[in-house]
């Protein structure tokens, strides 16, 4: 299931019709009429898909609308959509530098009916590679951190606080590449066929996509971080966009 973040001071008044337009998808729907509304939700590190952003939200300017954007840079990760009826000025004040965001993460789209934003909304997160990697990445981790810990707790105490002190050097610093949790996360999270299934179905996607365009390249398998390596370097620097 994916779950969508709405923020736009007409989502309650047009909730009906942005209810009806996601009617029969696998999308949980979160509506929040203000900007203090939208930063509660982000500030609780609940897991967005895509958050749908209207770019004059409450004012007749975008000032509200650019600290939801700061709130979220390099602080949360998800997608944002500019679904609005000044989607042209934010591409002006993007143009001309008033705020700036990565192209991969951001995207506009000219407000025309609400029942229309539930396709907008998928076709971007279905076409969009950096989107459908960090849903995969995102959810897993979620879920396997929870499970590490869970497993930390069959261990005693002091066990674990002997690892620690065995990775620690004399000037206190340690040496994360045999971090005990580090490499327990990483050994549920590879070893979750779910997981590895997904990254390889990616993986083949973009080198059908690649080869379709004239290039060659090596067949990979998956092996997770090298994988997603690959997938995001490629992406960009062939900006394989069909939003």
């Amino acid at each position: 299931m994916k779950r969508v973040l709405i923020i736009d001071d007409d989502c309650l008044k047009e909730e009906e019709s942005i209810r009806d337009g996601f009617a029969g998808t696998d999308v949980e729907l979160f509506l929040c009429p203000t900007k203090d509304e939208g930063l509660k939700w982000i500030k609780s590190q609940a897991l967005f898909d895509c958050i749908v952003l209207d770019w004059y939200l409450e004012e007749e300017n975008s000032n509200l609308s650019r600290l939801i954007l700061k709130a979220l840079e390099k602080k949360y990760y998800a997608p944002v959509m500019i679904y609005s009826n000044n989607a042209s000025h934010f591409r002006e004040e993007r143009d001309s530098g008033v705020f700036s965001y990565p192209e991969n993460l951001i995207c506009e789209v000219d407000k025309s009916d609400f029942k229309d934003i539930s396709a907008k909304v998928l076709d971007w997160l279905n076409t969009n590679t950096t989107a459908k990697l960090s849903n995969i990445y995102l959810e897993k981790v979620y879920e396997k951190i929870h499970q590490t810990f869970w497993n930390l707790n069959d261990i005693p105490h002091g066990n674990i606080a002997s690892v620690y002190k065995n990775i620690s050097s004399e000037n206190g610093n340690i040496d994360w590449v045999n971090d005990f949790v580090v490499n327990l996360l990483l050994q549920n999270l590879v070893s979750d066929e779910n997981f590895r299934t997904k990254i390889s179905e990616l993986i083949e996607e973009i080198q059908n996509l690649l080869e379709s365009k004239g290039f060659k390249v090596k067949t990979l398998e998956c092996r997770t971080f090298e994988s997603s390596r690959f997938l995001v370097s490629w992406h960009n620097k062939l900006n394989v966009q069909t939003n």
